[in-house]
């Protein structure tokens, strides 16, 4: 992984934490170019989106 993508989930896991995410998501976060790939990535922010939608969309 790139030393910018890097820092670029590192700053995105640090907003979602300001917001208050909980570790369900922060583990997907920082899973990014570690332990899954994109494809594995995207299915699980897909599913968290889809159970945690405030608006069941």
């Amino acid at each position: 992984m790139s030393v910018l993508k890097s820092e670029i989930i590192s700053q995105i896991y640090k907003v979602i934490e300001n917001l208050g995410g909980k570790s369900d998501i922060l583990s997907i976060i920082g899973s990014i170019g570690d332990t899954h790939n994109d494809d594995e990535i995207l299915e699980y922010l897909k599913t968290w989106n889809r159970l945690n939608s405030a608006n069941d969309s």
